[in-house]
């Protein structure tokens, strides 16, 4: 599972919130890895979560780190966190999306085709206030959230058209 965690960080004034990668078979299962990996929010909480068992026509195996073979395509799966700047908004908001490629380049290129509309991407991190902007914050590569297992990604029609699934859940773990 990937998690969207929220809570207050000490000397903060507004909610933080971070991405937690935890292993179980349900929700309930990952809670305490979770409270392990945000053990300074207070108030912390669940907002919403993702399932990645199987993805872009990949199946997501876990298995132990002993037993680990390399991926047989190569390709691994990303998260990124895009940036959204918009003119009158003070605020910047956020989209979360996945992908797979081999690399993470080659992963920020196609979130840009993805939007599409190259005027929105930053290239040089300088906003220009006229208009929406848009930049990659930062791409994690969805790799083992615990050093006792392994992502490994096997090519599975089963889930040539799934994409993740977000549910919006909020959930108090303190």
């Amino acid at each position: 599972y990937v998690f969207y965690v929220g809570g207050m960080l000490p000397g903060r004034k507004i909610e933080n919130h971070d991405i937690v990668f935890a292993i179980g078979q349900t929700v309930e299962d990952c809670y305490d890895q979770i409270k392990d990996q945000c053990s300074d929010f207070s108030g912390l909480h669940i907002d919403s979560y993702t399932l990645y068992d199987g993805i872009f026509g990949l199946r997501v195996d876990i298995v132990d780190s002993k037993l680990a073979i390399n991926n047989a395509n190569d390709e691994s799966l990303y998260l990124c966190y895009i940036g959204v700047e918009s003119p009158g908004s003070f605020v910047e908001k956020h989209i979360l999306s996945t992908s797979k490629g081999k690399s993470a380049s080659e992963v920020k290129a196609k979130m840009k085709a993805y939007f599409s509309n190259e005027e929105y991407w930053q290239s040089d991190g300088v906003l220009d206030s006229d208009r929406k902007s848009m930049h990659v914050d930062n791409m994690i590569k969805l790799e083992s959230p615990s050093l006792d297992f392994t992502l490994v990604l096997v090519p599975d029609s089963t889930y040539d058209n799934r994409r993740p699934s977000n549910i919006a859940n909020y959930i108090p773990l303190s």
